[in-house]
């Protein structure tokens, strides 16, 4: 998830030309969803689709089982959106502290 957040904003710095970038992180009992959005305008449009930032986001989403959604009305958005029952609890090892 992470190195798809990279990838958004790398493309936003190379490409966009924005004055605004919204990122959103939600996570709750049994989804997680990120939105990187900004107000750009993205000349080089179909290039990027096709671009190796926009195949490796797609392919990093189709690993850890998540859509992969562009969007490019007033902008351009990405949205990586996962459902999974209790995907936020790591097993004990994983924790360096006792509530």
């Amino acid at each position: 998830l992470f190195l798809i957040y990279k990838e958004a904003i790398n493309n936003i710095v190379k490409h966009a030309h924005a004055t605004f970038v919204y990122i959103r992180l939600r996570a709750d009992n049994d989804s997680l969803e990120l939105i990187v959005k900004d107000n750009g305008q993205h000349k080089e449009h179909k290039k990027q689709v096709t671009g190796s930032g926009i195949i490796n986001m797609r392919m990093r989403a189709v690993k850890i089982h998540a859509q992969f959604e562009i969007t490019d009305q007033d902008g351009f958005q990405i949205r990586v959106f996962k459902k999974n029952k209790n995907w936020h609890k790591f097993p004990k090892q994983f924790i360096p502290w006792n509530n």
